[in-house]
């Protein structure tokens, strides 16, 4: 009986519980509610972004291969209109203009496959312009942009007179020295001579070993340091094991040697003014040899 009594109890009880719905408290409904909210936010952020750098990428990548392709477009029109300017937009002497022109004619008309690139490489191989880049904003039309090269010395190589820039790169042909500049070049000697008398193309950029190329910017850093010193420079002479010599517009003869051109320069600097006060000039200066110099002198 007593059993019975409380089974009917308990029953009662498990019902009254069924029955009976827990809503959840208001609270943790909402946090939830922001939280999933913030997190859809930023993973839609992040996916935003992600799209956005691979659509640059892309976009990148696209343009380099239309630039690409531009630069392998056949060059077919039967009549061109060519510009041929300087980095900055100015016109080029007309002399290496019409080089240019004649050049790019004789490439365009030629019948071959030519492009763009290897026509870019033609105009660097005449030698006397330098950041050479084609152009060609519509189909018949093409801008030659190049700026010319600077020259600071001449070179005898090859039994010809070359020019030769600062940063070492020997090039072209002199005819008439006098002629190729306002104020006269010296003139480098001796770095060729253990070669023979052909290079190839005059016109073009002169192929040199690694050695011969050590010692033509051994030139300009001396010709640097002699201008420094307001010395008149007109022959910078190489000579194997020896090194350097150069001559002035005085006529005389300073032995260099190797290295160390900022000191020596300085010294012989000093030298020439001692010499000048004592009223005699000096036919040969020898600065080879450690702290000592070898001076042979002249009267004014």
């Amino acid at each position: 009986m007593l059993v019975g009594i409380f089974s009917k109890k308990s029953g009662r009880a498990r019902s009254i519980l069924k029955k009976q719905k827990v809503a959840p408290s208001p609270s943790t409904s909402n946090s939830n509610f922001s939280w999933s909210f913030a997190a859809r936010a930023l993973v839609a952020l992040a996916a935003v972004f992600v799209v956005w750098g691979i659509g640059v990428r892309l976009y990148d990548k696209v343009s380099e291969c239309f630039s690409y392709l531009n630069s392998l477009i056949v060059l077919s029109p039967l009549e061109w209109k060519i510009e041929v300017i300087n980095s900055a937009g100015q016109p080029l002497p007309d002399d290496v203009r019409n080089e240019v022109y004649r050049a790019a004619q004789k490439h365009l008309k030629s019948g071959q496959s030519s492009d763009l690139l290897s026509l870019a490489k033609q105009i660097d191989g005449l030698g006397t312009l330098d950041n050479v880049r084609l152009i060609r904003p519509v189909g018949d039309t093409l801008v030659i942009s190049a700026n010319l090269r600077q020259p600071i010395l001449y070179v005898e190589a090859f039994g010809k007179l070359r020019l030769l820039t600062s940063d070492g790169t020997l090039y072209g042909e002199v005819a008439d020295p006098g002629a190729s500049s306002s104020t006269p070049l010296a003139v480098v000697s001796g770095v060729f001579d253990q070669r023979g008398t052909s290079a190839g193309d005059a016109s073009s950029k002169i192929n040199i070993t690694a050695d011969e190329r050590a010692h033509l910017l051994d030139a300009v850093e001396l010709l640097n340091r002699a201008s420094e010193q307001g010395l008149d420079v007109r022959r910078i002479h190489y000579q194997k094991f020896r090194g350097f010599s150069l001559t002035t517009g005085e006529g005389s003869e300073i032995i260099v040697g190797l290295g160390s051109f900022d000191y020596k320069v300085k010294k012989l600097r000093g030298i020439l003014d001692g010499l000048k006060r004592d009223g005699v000039i000096a036919s040969r200066i020898e600065l080879d040899y450690e702290g000592k110099a070898f001076i042979k002198e002249r009267r004014l």
